[in-house]
């Protein structure tokens, strides 16, 4: 029954996903099953050495550099990137075990998101504009996390677009999804689905926002008798 159920989660976001118009082909098939960091983000081959008025493309540069991955972007994203200043007060070294969560921090705080392309090597890394035509790009290859790593996800990597699917046993599913409205700022870049058998939701989104929602739905959870929370149908 509950392989069932997470069968109907992936289903349902998939079929959300193509109504929102997302890439109906991704790149490459990325194994949802993948959860250790390490497996997909091999150690830096060093660390980064930033001038004051680095533009987010030297970032985005040095980073592809350090990193063995190699970074795609559309016409429009690429000189956008040129034309925008990391922002950094002063001239930064960065150490080679810092690299990833250092330029995915600045790409987040300036709008864009990254998805891998492949993940077989030569690695490929997609980076998307969030305000742009194709922001739902970051969604491609979405990677399937569980729950409990999200925290880990959220400190090393918190460029990426994740999938998470969780369960509350004595919350409505569809009542919470209905609640966190307020909460959802970003229509491309965050989703909660309730799905299944009223208790489960598949959640998309950047890592810190999913690990908070997830803290949130715990949370609630633990504080509600199991009398209180009767399934809308």
């Amino acid at each position: 029954m509950q392989r069932e159920a997470r069968c109907g989660a992936c289903s349902a976001l998939l079929l959300l996903l193509a109504a929102c118009g997302s890439p109906a082909r991704p790149a490459e098939h990325v194994d949802p099953a993948v959860e250790l960091m390490e497996e997909l983000f091999p150690a830096p081959r060093q660390g980064l050495a930033l001038a004051a008025d680095a533009s987010l493309g030297r970032l985005v540069d040095d980073f592809a550099a350090s990193t063995e991955w190699t970074v795609l972007a559309d016409r429009d994203t690429r000189a956008r990137i040129d034309a925008t200043a990391a922002g950094l007060d002063r001239a930064q070294g960065v150490s080679a075990r810092d690299v990833h969560r250092f330029v995915e921090t600045l790409l987040v705080q300036h709008g864009y998101a990254l998805s891998i392309a492949s993940a077989r090597t030569p690695r490929i890394l997609r980076l998307v504009a969030m305000d742009g035509p194709n922001a739902r790009g970051a969604r491609a290859n979405l990677l399937q996390v569980e729950p409990s790593r999200l925290g880990a996800w959220a400190r090393e990597h918190p460029a990426f677009q994740l999938q998470a699917i969780v369960r509350a046993e004595h919350l409505d599913a569809r009542a919470f999804a209905n609640s966190m409205r307020p909460m959802v700022s970003d229509v491309n870049a965050q989703l909660v689905i309730p799905v299944g058998d009223g208790h489960e939701l598949v959640l998309v989104g950047f890592a810190p926002w999913l690990a908070h929602v997830c803290d949130t739905l715990a949370a609630l959870d633990r504080a509600q008798p199991p009398e209180a929370a009767p399934v809308q149908r």
